[in-house]
């Protein structure tokens, strides 16, 4: 991919799957549901985001299994990338929400924690919105009358 700038061109190294505009100078790409960047336009440069290893969580005895389970379907997990501010974004890495700023860095030291990753994240300030995956969340026995896959956070 290039990127074109008063007559000058960037190379970038791979092609991004989602890209959010942080701020007039910056963008975050991401390139995978894994590998995410932070570039800069007027210095043309490039920055990893760098994001703690998630803790794991057992389900069992088929923990473990959904890579195996995938191989055949030829589906690539989808990168979740949302615009949260003037110079924030989030993040989505496995199962867990990152919010980081215009320099590649966490901006929040807190994370967003779902069952699993979610198929897609909105926001529509204060609330973060996020649609989960069939069958990821439980279904109150209480007689609760919830049936959503989907979740609700506040931005603080």
């Amino acid at each position: 991919m290039h990127s074109w700038k008063d007559g000058e061109e960037s190379v970038l190294a791979h092609l991004p799957r989602a890209v959010v505009f942080l701020d007039s100078d910056t963008i975050c790409f991401a390139y995978s549901a894994t590998e995410y960047c932070v570039f800069s336009i007027s210095e043309r440069t490039t920055l990893d985001v760098i994001t703690p290893i998630p803790a794991t969580t057992s389900m069992g005895a088929f923990s473990g299994l959904t890579g195996y389970m995938t191989l055949g379907l030829g589906a690539k997990a989808k990168p979740g990338l949302m615009r949260l501010g003037n110079t924030e974004a989030i993040i989505v890495k496995d199962n867990q929400g990152f919010v980081i700023g215009t320099n590649g860095k966490r901006t929040k030291p807190a994370t967003i924690d779902w069952p699993s990753p979610p198929d897609e994240i909105a926001l529509v300030s204060p609330y973060i919105f996020s649609i989960l995956p069939p069958g990821t969340v439980s279904i109150p026995e209480n007689g609760g009358t919830s049936t959503s896959s989907g979740s609700a956070l506040a931005v603080p």
